[in-house]
């Protein structure tokens, strides 16, 4: 930060980069969940203070460096969500290796552990010193382990250790049809900040922010609370006023009509239909198809899929105690007689409750 504060833009990013990468590596290291979460507490201040030094660069280059820490930030938390599940991650990999790799990481939380309770008197000697060595080896150990595993399942190291994301790199690869579009909030002392991310027809970084004040805050808290439950479809689905607020002008006038929109919502935007924000005379979607993701950062699928078929799926209920939805399944049946119609292959598929 204090080298940002110099100007000293490149030094900076490579410091900040440099201390995400660290976060982001030992909070796989860890097996003990509570000791996990109790390191998690305070390090969304570190993506904060990245997304600072990033866009403190300006221009092209702050654009999508602040683009690559607002991405990274959501899959981080997405990693670890991920890892902590009870998702069969290890499929296909031999047994003895994972059991291995567990132990070795539980020798290292242990290790890691001693040296944080070292008493201040034995700090600097023989007792440091070794639990220092120890580390090494054990560090060095796991990263063999790990290159085995990543040797025989490449799939599994992309879930495991995504590679290193930048937004540049994602906006030069995707067609020109499809429309990167990202937002990060960041509390202020009067409200929070949305900053809105997208990649321009000329590939370049498009780069806008819009201050909200608590009140427009709780608002959107609000309207969101409602779509949780029964629906009067009489009501206005969103605040008024709230499509300038969320695609500012600056950028809907940037983007290609009829490209479609690839979005990456953050935190209040999460679940919400983005897709029905007013327009004019109609709404967004009338405009622009969209299709929403986690994170931009998430790993990118190896292959291009040839021939494209239609997913339809959804469940009448979620188990979570919310009305029942009887019209979904109706809704799937006319919306498979539309694809097909459409000599498109469909696929429909009813989800349980639970």
């Amino acid at each position: 930060r204090l080298e940002s504060l110099r100007l000293h833009h490149d030094a900076a990013w490579t410091m900040a980069e440099e201390a995400l990468s660290e976060v982001e590596s030992r909070v796989r290291r860890f097996v003990d969940l509570a000791q996990q979460q109790r390191f998690l507490l305070d390090k969304l201040r570190f993506y904060d203070f990245a997304f600072d030094i990033a866009l403190a660069a300006g221009g092209t280059t702050g654009g999508y460096r602040a683009w690559t820490v607002a991405e990274r930030s959501k899959s981080f938390y997405l990693a670890h969500l991920l890892a902590n599940a009870d998702v069969p991650l290890f499929d296909g990999v031999d047994p003895q290796l994972v059991t291995a790799l567990e132990a070795l990481e539980s020798q290292l939380d242990a290790c890691e552990q001693k040296l944080e309770l070292l008493p201040a008197a034995q700090r600097g000697g023989t007792a440091e010193l070794g639990l220092e060595a120890r580390l090494r080896d054990l560090s060095e150990e796991r990263r063999l382990r790990l290159q085995t595993i990543m040797e025989r399942n490449p799939r599994w190291v992309r879930l495991r250790n995504p590679e290193p994301f930048d937004a540049s790199r994602l906006a030069g690869t995707l067609p020109q049809s499809v429309i990167p579009l990202g937002f990060y909030w960041r509390q202020t002392s009067s409200g929070a900040t949305l900053h809105v991310f997208a990649r321009t027809a000329a590939g370049l970084p498009l780069h806008d922010q819009v201050n909200w004040t608590t009140a427009q805050l709780d608002e959107l808290a609000r309207y969101a609370q409602r779509l949780h439950g029964a629906v009067d479809e009489y009501a206005d689905l969103l605040p008024e006023g709230i499509t300038d607020r969320i695609l500012p002008p600056a950028v809907r006038d940037a983007l290609a009509e009829g490209a479609c929109l690839l979005i990456s919502p953050h935190g209040r935007l999460r679940g919400l239909p983005l897709h029905a924000l007013p327009l004019d005379d109609s709404i967004v979607l009338a405009r622009w198809p969209m299709q929403y993701v986690p994170s931009l950062a998430l790993p990118q699928p190896a292959h291009s899929v040839e021939q494209r078929a239609v997913l339809l799926m959804g469940s009448s209920g979620n188990a979570l105690g919310d009305p029942p939805l009887p019209d979904v399944e109706l809704e799937l049946a006319a919306l498979e007689k539309l694809w097909t119609a459409a000599s498109t292959d469909v696929v429909m598929r009813m989800i349980a409750a639970d």
